[in-house]
């Protein structure tokens, strides 16, 4: 799960954008592979990779979350 609070009630623009664009690609990915899913009846392997690579970068929020530079 992204913190979208990370984006929504930030004072620090660039943690702003960085969480905000985190959030958005793990959306579109998670979209892309439900449509894919939906019409192929399954997801290829390029897709797997963009999901777990979307994983990876929500899980990466919870530790780049304590920076304070990204969180004020």
């Amino acid at each position: 799960a992204i913190p979208w609070a990370l984006t929504f009630t930030n004072d620090s623009q660039a943690g702003r954008r960085l969480f905000g664009s985190i959030g958005v690609a793990v959306y579109l990915v998670g979209g892309w592979a439900a449509v894919e899913l939906a019409m192929h009846g399954e997801i290829s392997e390029r897709t797997q990779s963009f999901v777990g690579l979307a994983a990876f970068a929500a899980l990466f929020c919870t530790f780049i979350g304590n920076v304070g530079s990204l969180r004020r």
